[in-house]
């Protein structure tokens, strides 16, 4: 389960159990940090139109509390689709200190190397993490809307399961925070949309304000997960609207377009 932890004036929620089995995870908050408004506390990300010297430095504080190596990050350029990557220590570096040596087109970073750190932005999409204990794999994935209706958590899963041999039902998998269906209305075509892909997907679903629907994504993942064979008690959810909790999270509607990042990152240790 996750475990909200305070470091200095740095606030965020980490799987200690995951931890135990060698993998450190922590789903970041906006708090700390030295942006300014509107990306106030501890903006993640370098392609929403902060200061970059601030989210160096916010970036810095993260790695400096969790003791992991600036040359050890890597991160992509997400682009709300499907697309997964393995990366090992070669990739080390890319994006850290600049958008432009992200990985291209990308939303989903899996390895098997130790020391190796991972990391995903988000501002109402979904985290999604996946670990097998045993063989120690980790991975990471970007699931807005539309990730999830490409179903990236199985994307995830299938290719690390075509690089190592292992059963779905031995993963571990996390959902951070994101918009809550509370917060998250969407049209009757984006609710076609998903039953034509998806006909039971109804239950991810709630009657909306006009003719409108409440969207529920984590719920909905959660939900693609086990249909990829992750057993339902692997999974542990957070279950914090970033929304309805924009004083924690960073959120592009509640903000309308003009915010920071969060961010989930891991690493095997």
């Amino acid at each position: 389960m996750w475990e909200r932890v305070e470091k200095g004036n740095v606030i965020y929620y980490t799987l200690p159990e995951w931890a135990a089995q060698g993998a450190q995870v922590i789903m970041t908050t906006r708090v700390g940090g030295v942006s300014e408004a509107p990306y106030e506390g501890l903006n993640l990300g370098l392609h929403v139109g902060d200061d970059s010297s601030a989210v160096i430095a916010n970036r810095r504080l993260l790695l400096d509390a969790n003791r992991w190596r600036e040359g050890a990050f890597v991160t992509a350029k997400q682009v709300h689709g499907d697309g997964v990557l393995y990366v090992d220590a070669s990739f080390g570096g890319r994006g850290f200190s600049d958008y432009e040596s992200a990985i291209d087109d990308t939303d989903g970073l899996f390895t098997a190397e130790r020391d190796l750190v991972l990391a995903t932005f988000y501002a109402d999409c979904l985290p999604l993490a996946v670990f097998h204990p045993t063989l120690k794999l980790l991975g990471l994935a970007h699931a807005g809307w539309q990730g999830t209706y490409r179903n990236i958590g199985a994307a995830l899963i299938g290719a690390m399961g075509a690089k190592w041999d292992f059963e779905p039902e031995e993963l571990w998998c996390a959902t951070g925070a994101a918009i809550g269906p509370c917060c998250y209305q969407v049209d009757a075509d984006f609710y076609q949309r998903f039953l034509e892909r998806y006909p039971d997907s109804d239950p991810w679903f709630s009657a909306g304000e006009k003719g409108k629907y409440r969207f529920n994504n984590e719920k909905a993942n959660v939900a693609l997960l086990q249909k990829a064979g992750v057993k339902r008690e692997n999974i542990s959810v957070l279950g914090l609207c970033t929304a309805c909790h924009d004083d924690l999270f960073f959120s592009y509607r509640k903000g309308a377009g003009k915010t920071g990042r969060h961010g989930l990152w891991g690493a095997l240790i």
